[in-house]
């Protein structure tokens, strides 16, 4: 026996053509059969996802979701950056979506923080006005009868009314309502849900309708009215549940005239007129008042959580006063800065005071000067990002103020 004759019973086997043939066979078989599964399987998954969800999927809103997954990331610009545009004495910047809009009397502009073009889209109105709805911007004449519905990348509704419309407010679950006039009545109301369909209306006759809100949940509607005679203001609140064509609550007082009126956290209610502030419970029971005296309130800010006004503490100063109630209207607190505010946020943590050449920011809690934020121009309002970046806008640019303790 040679050295290497163990090893030849034990060759590795030769296979012939016709046992890789079928080798391959079974294999490919078994990739068509799994090819196959997984194709039916995501037929029923479009399926199923266009029979639940197909109200909300458009080639817009798949453009919207393609643009989150290119590789490339999306710029946004610097603290102090700026984006301009053409002057329009009506143009104001609002928020929709992950980017912003700019409208104006002539159309609307719809940017990204990068300052590109997104969308752009003309009409003529005298006195235009928008507001924020989700993903969604609600753009209206005050005093037109057409209401406008965009995404960041297409006009994707539109309402024309037999009357004219003067506010719209929004809840977060996508329901609106709409403050018209209509023929034969002084005012009223129409309330839809997210998919623009109406869910009821309500008309007033000898009442003036003057302001209304939806709850966030939107589920209750509160609205304001007035009346006049012999000089005599007589002022109502009603409130209303969606599911009824009846108010459910109603209140009433005399000699002030309402000037807004707003849902709170937990469904509270605060009614801002023209002497003072009184706040509600959802039952429209009245459970805190405070009248300004002789003072005449320049801004009024209301949030979830705060109610705010600012006033000139002096006709011979620049000086602003501030009132901040929380809780209710249970607790307040005062301040006084040395330049005329312009816009404001605040939140449980700081406050962020608008003025002509800067954005100061203090702490809530004892009003201690945190930082300073220089601005390029003046600017008439700020639009909250997140906590921490907010949108200055005026008639020809927006400015990006991203917070920081560390800002200059």
């Amino acid at each position: 026996m040679s050295t290497f004759e163990i090893f030849r019973d034990n060759k590795k086997k030769e296979y012939t053509e016709s046992d890789v043939s079928e080798k391959y066979r079974k294999l490919s078989t078994r990739c068509a059969v799994l090819k196959w599964i997984s194709l039916i399987i995501l037929v029923i998954y479009v399926i199923v996802s266009v029979s639940l969800h197909g109200d909300e999927l458009s080639f817009d809103s798949i453009r919207y979701v393609v643009r989150y997954m290119k590789d490339e990331p999306i710029s946004f610009v610097s603290s102090g950056d700026s984006i301009s545009f053409d002057y329009d004495s009506m143009n104001t910047a609002y928020l929709i979506g992950d980017d912003f809009a700019v409208v104006g009397s002539d159309g609307i502009i719809i940017y990204d923080f990068s300052g590109k073009i997104l969308f752009t889209d003309k009409y003529v109105y005298d006195n235009p006005s928008a507001v924020k709805n989700g993903n969604e911007l609600i753009v209206y004449n005050i005093g037109g009868t057409e209401v406008r519905f965009y995404n960041s990348y297409s006009l994707i509704h539109r309402l024309t009314l037999d009357s004219p419309v003067y506010s719209v407010s929004v809840a977060d679950n996508g329901n609106f309502v709409l403050q018209t006039a209509s023929e034969g009545y002084r005012s009223g109301f129409r309330v839809y849900d997210k998919n623009k369909d109406l869910i009821f209306k309500n008309n007033y006759g000898e009442l003036t309708l003057q302001t209304s809100d939806i709850s966030k949940n939107g589920e209750y509607i509160v609205t304001s009215t007035f009346s006049t005679s012999e000089n005599t203001i007589s002022s109502q609140i009603f409130l209303y549940d969606i599911s009824k064509p009846k108010a459910v609550f109603e209140f009433q007082f005399n000699g002030e005239y309402p000037i807004a009126i707003k849902f709170l956290e937990k469904d509270n209610i605060v009614l801002l007129t023209d002497k003072s502030v009184h706040f509600f419970n959802s039952n429209l029971e009245k459970t805190y008042s405070y009248f300004y005296g002789e003072r005449n309130p320049l801004l009024y800010k209301v949030s979830e959580n705060n109610v705010i006004i600012t006033y000139n503490n002096s006709l011979m100063s620049e000086d602003t006063e501030i009132e901040i109630f929380s809780n209710g209207g249970e607790s307040s607190n005062k301040f006084i800065v040395d330049f005329s505010v312009i816009d404001l946020y605040c939140n449980s943590n700081v406050i962020h005071l608008l003025n002509s050449d800067s954005v100061k920011t203090y702490s809530a809690a004892d009003w201690d000067l945190i930082s300073t934020h220089n601005l390029s121009k003046t600017f008439s309002s700020m639009t909250k990002i997140d906590d921490n970046k907010f949108l200055l806008s005026r008639s020809d640019k927006v400015e990006i103020f991203i917070y920081s303790q560390n800002n200059d």
